[in-house]
């Protein structure tokens, strides 16, 4: 039985839903619970939202009447304390509770205590299910301390501009998501990139051959790379360990010929695409088909990041240019494309991408704050 339970404060218009699987949530442990998301999500400055504001519970049998009460609740939903209900309701029924406490004991507060936006911890939560601060692929072990990052493709990407100035990588998860959606982080703000281009993005689908997909030989490629990072390359030496984790047998002899074709000058060290196009020729030359003009979508929800303060939507066509001409040409600059924030972020996933926005009657071109 599914229960919907509702929060609702008519003198503070506050509006919670929670959905739990249980029988039921004692008193004591509804205070508990309620305490220690205000605790986690505001630390001493909350809003000391009391559990005695639940006041509705709402039983289900099956999905499809769980549905029609939340569809009867629709303008509880639309209210402008809205999001605050969806977030307390993703906390009181995440399924690793006991995790998030202890995550929030060592990272501070989920919301910024100075911008008012929320954490990593919780915009990863939110777009991958995964309480984590990290935005790395998987777990990365730094001197017996174990850092944990994303596990799995997400529905929703995740970018920042603060990879741009070199003091974060966003792990391949995230660049890459099953849609092509993206939340943009800076310093200060959220925002969303769009595109209606699905070739873009590319679900991480196992192979139907033994040896391992593309998407998973590029994450493990990555993992193999010096701390885990972009380089695009590791030692030879550590080649035997990567062909394992992708099935990839071969005889001592296949071995000896492949290493010498990786390495054909002998220095110790095997190339991304080297290594890439030798395993996944199929795979990686329809790859370069891909479309490389695409359209974009950028959207600001702070009224003063907007010309007139009006909240919309800007599009904006982008172009993928190939590297080599990037490089004879890097002053070559595609009209209403200057270097700013946003190319700079997006150049983290796209590095040789060019951008024309639609500017109209815009004065300004996207921000990202």
């Amino acid at each position: 039985m599914k229960k919907l339970i509702i929060l609702s404060n008519m003198k503070t218009n506050i509006f919670s839903s929670m959905f739990c699987e249980s029988k039921g949530i004692s008193k004591v442990r509804r205070g508990a619970m309620i305490e220690q998301i205000n605790q986690i999500l505001w630390g001493s400055e909350n809003p000391q939202i009391k559990p005695e504001l639940f006041k509705r519970w709402c039983q289900a049998e099956y999905g499809e009447d769980l549905y029609g009460i939340i569809i009867s609740l629709a303008p509880d939903f639309t209210h402008e304390y809205a999001v605050l209900s969806f977030l307390y309701s993703v906390l009181a029924t995440c399924k690793s509770f006991n995790d998030m406490l202890q995550i929030s004991l060592d990272t501070g507060t989920l919301i910024d205590p100075t911008f008012g936006h929320s954490g990593q911890c919780l915009l990863n939560l939110l777009i991958t299910g995964c309480m984590t601060p990290e935005v790395i692929n998987g777990d990365f072990n730094l001197g017996g301390f174990i850092i944990r990052g994303i596990t799995s493709q997400p529905d929703i990407g995740f970018l920042s501009i603060i990879e741009a100035t070199m003091h974060c990588e966003v792990g391949w998860f995230l660049k890459n998501p099953a849609f092509p959606i993206w939340v943009i982080g800076s310093e200060s703000h959220y925002t969303v990139l769009a595109s209606t281009c699905r070739e873009l993005v590319r679900k991480d689908e196992a192979s139907s051959s033994q040896k391992a997909s593309l998407t998973k030989a590029e994450i493990e490629f990555t993992s193999m790379c010096p701390a885990g990072d972009e380089s695009g390359f590791f030692a030879i030496d550590r080649l035997p360990e990567l062909l394992q984790k992708l099935n990839i047998v071969l005889s001592d002899t296949e071995y000896e010929d492949v290493k010498r074709e990786l390495d054909p000058e002998e220095l110790g060290l095997v190339l991304r695409n080297v290594f890439l196009n030798k395993f996944y020729p199929a795979e990686m030359a329809e790859r370069r088909t891909v479309k490389i003009k695409f359209p974009l979508y950028h959207f600001n929800s702070l009224p003063l990041s907007n010309p007139e303060g009006r909240v919309n939507a800007i599009h904006g066509n982008a172009e993928l240019v190939d590297p080599e001409e990037e490089l004879q040409n890097p002053s070559l600059t595609a009209p209403n494309s200057e270097v700013t924030d946003m190319l700079r972020c997006l150049r983290t996933k796209w590095p040789t991408i060019r951008i024309q926005w639609n500017l109209e009657n815009r004065s300004k071109y996207p921000s990202l704050h």
